[in-house]
């Protein structure tokens, strides 16, 4: 059971694309399984990165708040990534940026070498070693962090994706056409190049400050702080004692008000019709401060069952306090998020994005501000998103929320501790409750079974059946992560980059371990994800196989699987999943 334990997730890189794809509305699909067989040899664009985050104690009577506190500015004054390194640690890109600014100045050569980098990338981190190893320091630009320099990135390369290396505006290439250039001896040249010219007219520029870019597009400007106009409404209604436990048909229903009695209570209040009140009521709903307690009626004037948000049963670790700000746009939230986990990750995330500081985390002041901004997930109508932004949204979500759970309980050690934590930890998200195991297998998994599960996630009458994806994409079982050392790094993933995000994430898995070949015993070696989620991704080994050959880096490994799947005679060996904590030593 520990080998074969499905109770888990993972994650792994994130790729910059091209806007011109998103612009023009590029349908976010995954590859073809049908499409013809790759050259191994061929030359596949690739990319990757990561980030850093921590939690707040729940307390048994939830607090209430009716201001953003310093969640909001504090998206535009955590530090970010514009770095550059000269060797040694690179623990985080932004607290050594002053240092690496520094040294670079007094180093000997008179042009300047940028890299433009996402975080956690595993190319990326073998070219930093390279340059390193050469004596060579370099500019950082993390475009996870620098989105405004991702279009200067595509003038000057020509390509979408990272890592790109130049010297002074001289592009050589990702971590293949460097390795190529030292192999040849020409990459002595471009040193000597380097050494003697200055940089020119369109070199990158230095990154001029240390601070994460603030949300500058009209659809993500942040509104004033202002308390929801019905707040103070379920103020009154909360505390007019009509809330009790009640029974229908012998089953007790905890904490309820019914339709009627509300609106008794309104009309009293308001001094308006029974027909305004009903409208009331509804909009309540609406606005997800209450709900049915079967989830089965919209508002009526009638003996049904209505209880509020505050007042439902839950654990989920977002629920601690009461968010009773007016509800931000899905998207503009979705997004405000997206820069606070990446702004967080950056803080408490190892360099490979493989290990979390879980206990600095849990102290810091930081995650205390996520935790308040993931409040508004509460109210938050997440069903006005597309499939693409609810991908990545819950992509981020999930990960989040699993380094949530985990800075806060003992990470999972047994294969029933994994059960328990994977469908029990959860978020409110628009005024329902979404566990780990019901946002990868029911949203992100279109609403399949967990593997050695009976039943689907969400019945048939589960209003968070709507919020599933229409199909299975199974290029996010290497997004999201379970919070165990076989997962791949942690990402931060965006709408707008999803396809190409996905691909690089696929990628840097398999580059990184998630597949071995023996072409002398015919064995090809791979991931549980591979065993526990086959259906995913094809119906049969050898399609499978197919399908893994396709997002392989083009290399060695690569080569060796091509030809021995060609033959037909091979072995397929699932590989141990290392179940223990990802927490840094």
């Amino acid at each position: 059971m520990a080998d074969s334990d499905p109770m888990r997730s993972r994650t792994c890189s994130i790729a910059s694309r091209s806007l011109t794809s998103a612009a023009a509305g590029e349908p976010h699909r995954p590859r073809s399984d049908t499409d013809s067989w790759p050259d191994p040899d061929s030359p596949r664009k690739r990319t990757t990165s990561l980030k850093r985050v921590q939690p707040i104690r729940r307390n048994d009577s939830r607090a209430t708040t009716s201001s953003r506190r310093n969640t909001t500015s504090s998206i535009a004054s955590t530090k970010s990534s514009g770095s550059v390194s000269t060797g040694g640690s690179r623990r985080s890109h932004h607290n050594s940026f002053s240092a690496r600014i520094r040294h670079a100045l007094a180093f000997s050569i008179a042009g300047r070498v940028t890299v433009y980098s996402t975080t956690g990338c595993p190319e990326a981190s073998h070219v930093f070693s390279k340059l390193e190893a050469l004596g060579l320091p370099f500019i950082d630009i993390n475009l996870d962090v620098f989105c405004e320099r991702q279009e200067e990135m595509i003038e000057l390369c020509g390509v979408s994706v990272t890592p790109q290396v130049l010297f002074n505006d001289r592009h050589l290439g990702g971590l293949d056409e460097l390795q190529e250039l030292e192999a040849s001896g020409d990459l002595d040249t471009h040193i000597h190049y380097l050494r003697r010219t200055r940089p020119t007219s369109r070199t990158p520029a230095l990154p001029t400050d240390c601070l994460l870019p603030a949300v500058q597009s009209n659809d993500l400007e942040v509104v004033p702080e202002s308390v929801d106009q019905y707040a103070s409404l379920v103020r009154e209604i909360r505390k007019s004692g009509l809330i009790k436990d009640r029974t229908y048909h012998l089953r007790s229903y905890k904490a309820c008000i019914t339709g009627t009695d509300l609106v008794n209570f309104v009309c009293r209040l308001r001094d308006i019709s029974r027909s305004e009140a009903v409208e009331i009521g509804q909009t309540l709903i609406k606005r997800h401060y209450l709900h049915h307690v079967c989830h089965d009626h919209f508002f009526k004037d009638e003996k049904l069952f209505y209880r509020f948000l505050e007042d439902e049963p839950t654990e989920a670790l977002n629920t601690f306090m009461v968010c009773e700000l007016e509800p931000r746009p899905a998207k503009v939230l979705a997004e405000i998020m997206r820069r606070k986990i990446l702004s967080m990750y950056d803080l408490f995330l190892s360099p490979d994005g493989k290990a979390v500081d879980y206990e600095a985390m849990g102290r810091s002041e930081a995650f205390s501000q996520y935790s308040q901004l993931a409040c508004e997930l509460q109210r938050c109508d997440v069903a006005t998103l597309d499939s693409r932004q609810r991908t990545a949204f819950f992509i981020n979500i999930y990960n989040v929320l699993v380094m949530h759970a985990t800075t806060q309980f003992d990470s999972p050690k047994t294969a029933w501790d994994r059960f328990k934590f994977f469908n029990s930890i959860s978020y409110m998200i628009g005024g329902l409750e979404y566990s780990l195991s019901g946002i990868e297998n029911g949203i992100l998994r279109a609403n399949k079974r967990a593997p050695n599960q009976v039943h689907r996630p969400f019945h048939k009458n589960d209003p968070r059946l709507q919020m599933c994806l229409p199909t299975c994409d199974p290029r996010v079982h290497f997004a999201i992560v379970c919070g165990a050392r076989s997962c791949p790094p942690i990402k931060v993933y965006s709408a707008e980059e999803l396809d190409e995000q996905l691909d690089v994430a696929v990628a840097a898995f398999l580059d990184d371990g998630g597949i071995d070949v023996d072409p002398d015993k015919h064995e090809i070696h791979l991931s549980r994800i591979f065993q526990w989620y086959q259906s995913d991704f094809a119906e049969t080994k050898y399609e499978l196989l197919k399908w893994i050959i396709k997002y392989m880096p083009p290399g060695d490994m690569c080569r060796k699987l091509f030809g021995i799947v060609r033959t037909l005679n091979y072995k397929i060996i699932f590989q141990t999943y290392d179940w223990s904590s990802n927490k840094s030593e």
